[in-house]
């Protein structure tokens, strides 16, 4: 589990059912956003953040998740970035710019691709989830349509398949 406290600071703690919540352990850092994490087959454990700049970090938790070592990922951000885990064990990361361009990024590990432009711009925070050997990414327009995109897994390229889903709404999840 991760929590983002008053002063900005990540904490993260691990929960068993059977036993509740561990100690809470403090991590480096003061971000801007509530954390994003996810937790890959392989039980590897990655927090992502955006700092007060903006730009993307990310941490492979290690120690039951509660050690890692933040690596700068780079861009200039807003809102909440969106990750998943694919079938294939890499992280796929979504976040939109200033400008609400869509950029996507794969991390297998430690192995990054750098941020690559979706080829859309969104009015909202993208929303990711696996299915089969894809990544579906939903967002809103300006229209507050939703739209329903998928990226194949692999090297991340432009968001080429995407529909209009119909109807017009205020939050994706």
């Amino acid at each position: 589990v991760a929590l983002r406290d008053r002063f900005n600071t990540y904490w993260v703690s691990r929960t068993d059912v059977h036993r509740g919540f561990g100690a809470w352990k403090r991590l480096e850092g003061i971000f801007s956003t509530d954390p994003v994490m996810v937790t890959c087959s392989d039980g590897s454990n990655y927090l992502f953040g955006l700092d007060a700049g903006h730009a993307l970090w990310n941490a492979r938790l290690a120690n039951g998740g509660l050690d890692g070592t933040w690596v700068l990922r780079g861009g200039v951000f807003q809102g909440v970035p969106a990750a998943t885990c694919g079938g294939d064990g890499a992280v796929y990361l979504a976040a939109r710019d200033q400008w609400n361009a869509i950029w996507l990024a794969r991390l297998a590990r430690d192995a990054w691709t750098g941020w690559i432009n979706g080829g859309r711009v969104f009015a909202t925070d993208p929303q990711l989830a696996a299915f089969g050997d894809k990544i579906a990414l939903v967002a809103l327009d300006g229209n507050h349509a939703p739209w329903f995109c998928t990226i194949p897994e692999g090297t991340p390229s432009a968001l080429a398949t995407c529909s209009q889903a119909g109807g017009a709404f205020e939050r994706v999840a």
